[in-house]
């Protein structure tokens, strides 16, 4: 709604996107990561699971928190709860420029019901993210994953056990 594309045809068919998040994915899962980016890559990694689902179906594959984890601030001060539905619940202007009034005023309750009522599903990663990061569940089986690949390049000597570590240093 925001960029006005929304009905433009500009979206790809299911099985294009699919087969791009499968490209992205594979080339995730065979680079070595460090660090902040191991973290990153296994979030990554459910995104575009969650995604190539969403596709499919069109509907919600974990609880969106948009509207209650986020928030947009467009450019002319319009609150919105998701940058992809746009849909205004006040102006910041008509607030004295307090967010807090807006957002903790009641005026969002009608949208943030339909989110969470799954009247709509996106693919945006940002919202997605942010939802990732509120849902115990997602959290858990990211990082499931994540030891997972751990054990795995331990396993295959790609990856020091913890005693090892320590002791070198």
């Amino acid at each position: 709604v925001e960029l006005g594309t929304i009905g433009t045809g500009i979206t790809p068919r299911s099985e294009e996107y699919a087969r791009a998040v499968d490209i992205m994915k594979g080339a995730s899962e065979y680079a070595p990561h460090h660090g902040q980016s191991r973290y990153i890559q296994a979030f990554r990694r459910k995104y575009y699971e969650l995604v190539k689902r969403l596709l499919t179906s069109d509907k919600q594959m974990i609880p969106c928190y948009a509207g209650w984890a986020s928030a947009h601030v467009a450019p002319n001060g319009d609150i919105w709860t998701c940058a992809v539905r746009a849909e205004p619940i006040a102006n910041l202007r008509d607030y004295g420029y307090d967010f807090k009034k807006i957002w903790f005023s009641g005026l969002a309750k009608p949208i943030r019901k339909s989110i969470k009522s799954q009247e709509c599903a996106c693919p945006l990663a940002n919202a997605a993210y942010t939802s990732m990061l509120m849902d115990p569940a997602t959290m858990l089986d990211v990082g499931a994953n994540l030891w997972k690949e751990v054990r795995k390049e331990r396993s295959h000597g790609r990856l020091p056990e913890p005693a090892d570590a320590v002791r070198r240093n």
